[in-house]
This record gives C-alpha cells, structure tokens and sequence, in this order.
C-alpha cells in the first residue's frame, strides 16, 4: 500500500540504499518510483516517471530510474533530491533495463538490448549528475551476439554474469542462456 491507497500496477524493481537499509525504493509497470523510509512498513509516491519501470538502482548516493529507453536520476539522496533526465536513448531495447552496481570495480552496469552500458565515476570527482565531468558513460561497453536480449545481472566472483533471453516476447522461445 501506499499512503492508504493500493498501488496500482505491478511492482518490477525494489532496490535498497546501501548507505541507509531502512530506505527502499520500487518502480511499477506503469513507471511510478515509490519510497519506503521505514523497511517497507509504509510507502510513498515519489514520481510517476511516464512509461513502464524497466530498471532500478542506487549508485553515488542516486537512485537510477530505468524507464522504456531513459534514465533518469533522483538525488542525492542524502540531500536534497531532485529528478533530472540522465540519458534518453538507451540503445536498440525498450524491455529490460537491469542494473547492477559492480563490488569489483564500482562501475554501473546497465541492461540495454544486446549491449552493456556502463557508469564510472571519474578518478578524483564525486558523482554530480548534472556534470559530465565527472563520470564516463559507456552505452555500449559489452556487446552480445545479435538476436540475444539482457534480462538479469549479476557477479560471480571477477565474473559478470548475463542472463538472456530471445524473441519480440519474453514468451516467444525459450532460449535463455548465460
């Protein structure tokens, strides 16, 4: 529930503030993010970002908002946060967009069709969204062989592990390799 209301639509993606537990953060099928400050006891709309929630995360003290081909950040979380319009045009795929953020080398991988994209923050800067200086983004770090779609990531030791799938519908084959 949020604020005495159901929500309505699916939830897709929880995520929670490594700096602060208590604080969780979750998108629906229809793009609204919401916030729980009280470990999931009660929730709040924070923003409808118009289009379905496609991926989630935190990373630099923002929450990254994954919709059908943007992202968007809110932050910093640990002031006063503020919505901005991160990057428009995630490449080739508007299904899923997972994100991980790396424990070996701190970047941030993000799901996006048959490629990785990738977030780093530049040696001797602190993360500032509205300042290119200081972080590199990779649209297309890693890419997969043609016709094959980024569902899920996760790391397995110094190993990135990518979980796909193939069709125009998650349902249309049941090919889903690593």
């Amino acid at each position: 529930k949020k604020s005495a209301s159901s929500v309505d639509a699916f939830i897709k993606w929880l995520v929670k503030n490594p700096a602060s537990p208590a604080n969780i953060y979750a998108i629906d099928s229809n793009g609204s993010v919401y916030n729980s400050s009280d470990s999931g006891t009660t929730w709040a709309e924070l923003s409808d970002r118009a289009g379905a929630g496609q991926g989630l995360a935190v990373w630099k003290d923002h929450l990254f908002v994954a919709t059908t081909t943007t992202i968007d950040t809110y932050g910093p979380l640990s002031g006063t946060p503020a919505w901005l319009e991160f990057k428009t045009n995630l490449d080739t795929d508007a299904d899923y967009h997972p994100m991980l953020t790396s424990k070996n080398d701190g970047k941030l991988y993000i799901g996006a069709g048959r490629y990785i994209a990738s977030l780093e923050e530049v040696s001797g800067q602190n993360f500032d969204d509205a300042n290119s200086a200081t972080y590199t983004w990779t649209p297309q770090a890693l890419d997969l062989p043609e016709d094959y779609k980024i569902k899920c990531l996760a790391e397995l030791g110094n190993n990135l592990m990518i979980g796909t799938w193939q069709g125009t519908n998650i349902y249309d084959r049941m090919i889903a390799d690593i």
